[in-house]
């Protein structure tokens, strides 16, 4: 959906602006908060049990007996600011999970927050019923709503992930995680393809890849894939199987389950 997209972007630029390894908004839902989108290495499912907060910027140490102090996420704070909602009374909430204190008064922060927030706020209030014809309409006022364009449906072809035997995953620079296809979820067995821990993924190597390692904790900018054969174990049912590692970056999965 659109208004998901636009909330992760947006997610996105402001973890990059505070310099926050992982962010989520949350929305109202009935008495209690619920995440309505969410950036970087979080658990799957995120329990939200404090209100929106009054002030501008809240910044909280986390309590060790919090899901998100322990291992694997280690968060040591949480930088929470209210996001006003027009669909309740109450307001939402922009969270930031971070390792160190915010400085409140720099400018670049202080801004770039609040064009943030205002962004957030304009998604919000976004009707996701809008139809693509309806879009059209509105990127161009001077089509008559009675004479909609006929858009031909071209056939699409089928996405790399979804060929039996291929597997691919993504990882960005610092964020000590990994997003994982479903290819490559199956084989791991491991249950989170969003932002999984980089620790997490790596215990199903019994080789670890070095090269991913210092990649994902930022020690190294750089990875070299080179055509490699290496063993994955699946942290479930502790089988094992053979995978190639492409040139391109995708694990062609090639058999020889339980070696």
């Amino acid at each position: 959906m659109r208004r998901q997209h636009d909330l992760h972007d947006l997610l996105t630029v402001a973890a990059a602006i505070v310099r926050a390894p992982a962010a989520y908004i949350a929305l109202p839902d009935a008495a209690r908060q619920s995440v309505a989108a969410s950036y970087g290495p979080l658990p799957e499912r995120l329990a939200v049990t404090a209100p929106a907060p009054v002030r501008p910027l809240v910044q909280e140490v986390l309590s060790p007996l919090n899901e998100l102090a322990q291992a694997p996420w280690r968060y040591a704070l949480q930088i929470r600011l209210p996001v006003p909602f027009s669909g309740t009374d109450g307001n939402g909430t922009l969270c930031f999970l971070t390792h160190g204190l915010l400085d409140p008064q720099a400018v670049s922060v202080r801004d770039g927050l609040e064009a943030v927030v205002r962004q957030i706020a304009l998604v919000l209030t976004r009707s996701e019923t809008c139809s693509i014809e309806e879009t059209d309409a509105l990127l161009l006022p001077g089509a008559l709503p009675s004479r909609r364009r006929s858009k031909k449906v071209s056939p699409e072809l089928p996405s790399i992930d979804a060929l039996p035997g291929i597997g691919t995953f993504e990882i960005r620079f610092a964020s000590r995680c990994i997003s994982l296809s479903a290819e490559v979820m199956r084989l791991t067995g491991v249950s989170t393809a969003v932002q999984c821990p980089m620790d997490v993924f790596l215990r199903c190597m019994p080789v670890p890849d070095a090269d991913l390692m210092l990649f994902a904790d930022g020690s190294h900018d750089t990875i070299r894939f080179t055509e490699t054969d290496f063993v994955i174990e699946n942290l479930s049912d502790q089988t094992r199987s053979w995978v190639r590692v492409e040139p391109k970056s995708k694990l062609m999965i090639e058999g020889c389950p339980g070696a």
